[in-house]
C-alpha cells in the first residue's frame, strides 16, 4: 500500500490532455528471495518479498508466469536487513514495468519528483505515478505541462 499522497490528481479527458503509457513485462519478477548469512553467528537468514498480482484486461497475470529472483550468499546482519534488501530490489524491478508520457493543463509546480494520481483510464494504468521529467510550454494552445513518469504504486 502506497503511503504517499499525490501532489496532483489528473483525470483523462479533463485535466489530463493526453497520456501514453508503456507496459513492459520483460524482466518482471513475482518475488525476490534473499538468502544470506550472518557473518558472526553463521546463521542462515532468508526473506521473500512477493508482489501483488498484475491485472491486465481484467485478468490476473499469474505469478507462475513471472520469474523468481534470488539474491544468494550475501552477508546479512538480520532478518530486517534481508526484508529491506528483498523489498527494495522488488520495488526497483517493478518501477520499470509501467512508464508514461502525458500532457496536462499548465501546472507550474509540477516538477520532477512530484507524485500524480492518474484516473479515467483502465485499472492497469490508473494509479500513482512518480514524475521523472517535466517541460512547461506556453503556445497557441495555452499553457501546458508535459511530463514523463513511472508507476509508483504497483
Amino acid at each position: 500500500e502506497n503511503v504517499h499522497k499525490a501532489n496532483y490528481e489528473l483525470k483523462y479527458d479533463s485535466s489530463l490532455v493526453d497520456f501514453q503509457p508503456t507496459l513492459n513485462l520483460s524482466n518482471q519478477v513475482g518475488e525476490v528471495k534473499v538468502v544470506g548469512h550472518n557473518t558472526e553467528t553463521k546463521e542462515k537468514i532468508t526473506y521473500t518479498a512477493k508482489r501483488k498480482p498484475i491485472i491486465i484486461n481484467g485478468k490476473n497475470k499469474k505469478k507462475k508466469s513471472l520469474k523468481r529472483q534470488e539474491v544468494i550468499n550475501k552477508p546479512i546482519e538480520s532478518k530486517e536487513e534481508a526484508r529491506q534488501l528483498a523489498t527494495e530490489s522488488l520495488k526497483r524491478i517493478t518501477q520499470e514495468m509501467i512508464k508514461a508520457r502525458g500532457t496536462t493543463v499548465g501546472l507550474p509546480d509540477l516538477r520532477s519528483g512530484s507524485l500524480v494520481e492518474v484516473g479515467g483510464l483502465d485499472q492497469l494504468f490508473n494509479g500513482i505515478y512518480f514524475v521523472t521529467a517535466t517541460t512547461h510550454t506556453i503556445g497557441d494552445g495555452g499553457y501546458t505541462t508535459q511530463f514523463e513518469c513511472r508507476r509508483d504504486d504497483l
